[in-house]
């Protein structure tokens, strides 16, 4: 089914501008929005427009076509062909001042659907727009009462001004044509008269001059009628052409004007202004840009009425915002105000609006247009700024540091804060306007403008202790600190100078004491080592005075229990860190000094480390060395009876939670009846099991190839002066 709403013929240029108009209408009721409206009706007038100058009119057609999916707002054009079937036109079969290839081109860019089809009578051209079913049920309903609107609204068309002009046209070719029947007429009677003198000539040859004379003056008559005649001809043709040049640039203004209104539109949705336009004598308010969208309102959503503007408005800023625009529109007082509004979920936000009046020649206001921008988000920041500047200049008020704000490019010194001006006792003005270098204290730090620029180019200086000299004399000791930053996209730099006189004297009496107790701690370290070492003398005379084995063997095992001791104490108080010893050097001390005791001229025995760099405290120093010290000496004493080579391997590794220790040899391994547990009568043995629990380590016996101890020592940490695993 495809009812037909209404038809045009296209006759003259008023019918050219009637078909957009009422293309307009229908578009309109049928759903489509503005810019669809004006889409459809510019493409219609180009089509209309090129079957009138072209093919000398045809008529318009508009109907629906129900029959496909989505529906769609079909306009049939056909043109009477009388000077070239239309189809010419986009093929390029014509050429036109007035752009008609263009405009047919044009047209089709607006619509859905866009054909030509030829005929033997001249062309048809078919535009549609489509349109959803869902949006609008097409029923003979609504078909009458589109025709209701188009005959209701067509004393509305903006075009009135034109159709007055076509009336009066109309009537001075109305009264031309009179002129015309009159000459009809006149003709009519002289054909009679001519008969009626021929009749005569033949019955009255004696008054033939007289008919003479009376045909001469009919000739004069006629002539002079014929005169006017074509003057009037020529009259009713330049008005003619008059009308058709006026009609032309109506048209011409009119698809302008369609253009620059597209333009606007799309101009105003791509900026953050929101432009509205208020009709004052029927209160209407078109908005232009994304008023729905700022609202918090679906397109089309917000309401365009002066009420529904007003609701919008803050209640405690309405009155005042009213009063301003009625002042505005009755005084002609600027409309500017800046104001609260609400939008649809609630949300209050910040707005600035301005507007002008458009007034008649009596000065009254019919029309107001004016623009609002939206100015929360720059409102938070600047009053966010101002809190931020207000905190920071408490900060800098109050600071119990000595501050400079300088200049980055001259280094005059800018700001001042009280704190430095009671600590070096100068006045504020003593300070503010000079150079920093200008000022005679600070010449340490910029003696010159060669060191400024180098301050500059660093962009931050820190001197940890710096003398000074105040204002009543008095030298005190500062930290100075200086960096660059930007404030308002200018380049600043800020001093802080803390006074640290008394921390310097507190340091200074921390750092000798602690001096003191070093010297003090290395000189025990050494008397420790230098007590042990004649503890291993003594020993060592007693040994020479013995002859029972047994006992020697004793006395060297003690000897070298007590070396390992000492060696920890040599390399503490030999070492600049006195609660760590090197793992690594120290074991391999003290296997070379096991070597060189339990060593025989007829063993070869390899002592071999694997120790990387592992750092422990005296208490696990001092019993993982006895530890060491008994598996070396068990070692090189059974390990390797009746060989001549053999190797001793250390192997140390650490992670965060455990040190782990290996010690090995491959020599005839310990007999399988020799355990930790049942050794009572090995004084060796119960002492690496002993030694081991003091460290809260464990030890594992691998006897697979010579003998294997793993010791695995966990980690300690200080917790209020105790030593806790």
């Amino acid at each position: 089914m495809n009812p037909v709403i209404t038809k045009v013929a296209l006759q003259n240029v008023q019918d050219i501008v009637s078909a957009g108009f009422r293309t307009c209408i229908i578009a309109e009721q049928l759903g489509f929005d503005k810019d669809d409206q004006t889409r459809i009706s510019t493409a219609v007038s180009e089509i209309a427009r090129t079957a009138f100058e072209y093919t000398g009119g045809g008529e318009i057609e508009f109907f629906i076509d129900t029959d496909v999916e989505p529906h769609v707002f079909g306009i049939t054009v056909r043109d009477h062909g009388n000077e070239g079937p239309l189809i010419e036109v986009p093929g390029g079969g014509v050429t036109s001042e007035t752009g008609m290839m263009e405009g047919i081109n044009g047209a089709k860019g607006l619509v859905d659907h866009f054909h030509i089809d030829a005929y033997p009578t001249g062309s048809t051209v078919f535009l549609g727009k489509n349109f959803s079913p869902a949006t609008l049920q097409v029923t003979p309903e609504l078909i009458a009462r589109i025709a209701d609107v188009l005959v209701k609204t067509a004393l509305q068309n903006p075009f009135e001004e034109i159709r007055d002009r076509n009336q009066n046209l109309i009537r001075i070719l109305e009264e031309l044509h009179v002129k015309q029947v009159d000459l009809i007429n006149a003709n009519d009677e002289l054909d009679s008269t001519n008969r009626g003198v021929v009749a005569l000539y033949a019955e009255l040859d004696d008054k033939a001059l007289s008919l003479k004379a009376f045909g001469e003056g009919l000739e004069k008559r006629v002539e002079e009628r014929t005169s006017e005649l074509q003057k009037a001809n020529t009259e009713l043709k330049n008005a003619k052409e008059e009308l058709h040049m006026q009609f032309d640039g109506l048209a011409e203004r009119d698809r302008l004007l369609g253009e620059s209104e597209e333009r606007f539109r799309i101009s105003a949705q791509s900026v953050s202004d929101v432009i509205w336009d208020w009709n004052i004598p029927d209160g209407r308010v078109d908005w232009y840009g994304r008023i729905d969208e700022i609202l918090g309102y679906a397109p089309g959503e917000f309401p365009r009425t002066l009420d529904a503007w007003e609701k919008i408005i803050f209640p405690d800023d309405r009155d005042r915002v009213l009063s301003i625009r009625d002042r505005h529109v009755m005084m002609q007082t600027p409309y500017t105000a800046e104001y609260r509004v609400v939008r649809k979920d609630g949300e209050i936000r910040s707005w600035t609006d301005k507007g002008t009046a458009m007034r008649d020649e009596k000065g009254r206001a019919h029309r107001v247009v004016g623009s609002c921008s939206d100015i929360t988000d720059s409102k938070r920041a600047k009053e966010a700024k101002i809190a931020s500047e207000m905190r920071y200049r408490r900060l800098f008020e109050t600071a119990q540091d000595g501050i400079l704000i300088l200049d980055d490019e001259t280094g005059q010194i800018d700001d001042v804060n009280p704190f430095l001006i009671t600590m070096l006792g100068f006045t504020r003005e003593e300070f503010l306007g000079k150079k920093i270098w200008e000022i005679g204290l600070f010449k340490d730090i910029v003696a010159n403008k060669d060191n400024f620029e180098l301050l500059q180019r660093k962009e931050y200086i820190r001197y940890e202790d710096m003398p000074l000299e105040t204002a009543d004399g008095r030298h005190i000791n500062v930290e100075f600190v200086s960096n660059v930053y930007e404030v308002n996209n200018k380049k600043v730099i800020q001093c802080n100078i803390r006074d640290i006189t008394d921390r310097k004297k507190m340091t200074d009496l921390v750092e000798a004491s602690l001096a003191e107790k070093e010297t003090l701690l290395r000189e025990i370290h050494h008397r420790v080592k230098n007590n042990l070492q004649i503890i291993s003398s003594l020993l060592n005379l007693q040994i020479r005075k013995i002859d029972d084995k047994r006992t020697i063997e004793v006395l060297k095992d003690g000897q070298a229990r007590v070396l390992s001791m000492a060696l920890v104490h040599e390399h503490l108080y030999k070492s600049k860190d006195f609660s760590h010893i090197d793992l690594k050097n120290y074991i391999h001390s003290l296997g070379m000094e096991l070597l060189q005791s339990y060593g025989t001229a007829n063993e070869i025995v390899r002592f071999d480390l694997n120790i990387p760099e592992i750092y422990v405290d005296i208490n696990t120093a001092i019993p993982l060395g006895l530890i060491i010290n008994e598996l070396i000496t068990n070692s090189l004493k059974y390990g390797f009876k009746g060989r001549k080579v053999g190797n001793i391997s250390i192997t140390a590794t650490e992670d965060l939670q455990a040190l782990t220790i290996i010690v090995a040899d491959d020599g005839v391994g310990m007999p399988e009846d020799i355990t930790l547990e049942n050794q009572t009568s090995s004084l060796g043995l119960r002492l690496v099991k002993s030694l081991t629990g003091q460290l809260h380590g464990t030890v594992a016996i691998d006897r697979t190839w010579g003998t294997k101890f793993v010791f695995v020592i966990p980690k300690q940490t200080k917790t209020h002066g105790e030593t806790v695993p």
